[in-house]
């Protein structure tokens, strides 16, 4: 796919984030933004836990519609729905969205695709609603400051804070927009670092360098968890 990207920030269709299709669930993988636009396919719910626990998408909601999905594709395909359900909420269990939309998968009757569908459009409505609200919330010249991930590759399209942002720039023509992510932090193998979450671990692993790098960090009976630098609320001790 052509590298959109490259040029700044890109208007995508939720169903270019991802999507249910009639025998897998289609992920644009974000690991390789911004230099290359790739998706990738997952066949079972065990292959979507894979993709988020391997930061194919990011983000709680975004990730919470990628869970529905797999759900749905497990019904679909006669797997047991219970085991589909422990392998999704692994994935990820700091993300507050996936076991949400995991139990409104559980509790819902009928088509289950068209069920996760529809939690993917009402999390769009949703950000887009915020967006409108915000509008009449920052005056022109005022300069909001987002924090984290907070675009439409994170929400499964539109965006939340972020959008905000632009939604108050179309009817004002006067906004600017900066993020407040967290500092790159430097860290070696080795090291021990502390996390607000998974508590005391040691980083056993280092990939990428940049906005891009990963630290794998052993946390004991926390697990050991893969975290992008630029987003870990890591502090090295």
């Amino acid at each position: 796919m052509r590298p959109r990207f490259a040029g700044g920030a890109v208007d995508l269709r939720p169903e270019e984030i991802v999507r249910l299709e009639e025998d897998r669930v289609v992920l644009l993988d974000q690991r390789h933004l911004p230099d290359e636009e790739v998706e990738v396919e997952c066949r079972s719910a065990a292959e979507v836990a894979e993709a988020i626990r391997t930061m194919v998408i990011r983000g709680a909601p975004a990730i919470g519609v990628a869970a529905a999905y797999g759900y749905a594709l497990a019904a679909s395909r006669g797997d047991d729905l219970d085991e589909a359900a422990e392998v999704l909420l692994a994935s990820r269990p700091t993300a507050v969205n996936l076991p949400w939309a995991v139990e409104q998968m559980q509790q819902a009757d009928g088509d289950l695709g068209e069920r996760a569908r529809d939690l993917h459009r009402a999390e769009v409505e949703h950000c887009r609603r915020m967006g409108e609200h915000a509008a009449g919330l920052l005056s022109e010249g005022s300069t909001p400051l987002t924090h984290c991930n907070a675009g439409g590759l994170a929400t499964g399209g539109y965006g939340s804070a972020q959008q905000r942002v632009a939604a108050t720039g179309l009817s004002t023509g006067g906004l600017r927009g900066g993020a407040g992510n967290r500092p790159i932090i430097s860290v070696d193998v080795g090291d021990r670092v502390s996390h607000d979450a998974f508590g005391l671990g040691t980083v056993v692993e280092i990939n990428g360098a940049g906005d891009k790098a990963q630290a794998t960090v052993d946390f004991g009976s926390g697990g050991t968890k893969r975290l992008v630098l630029r987003y870990a609320p890591l502090v090295k001790l």
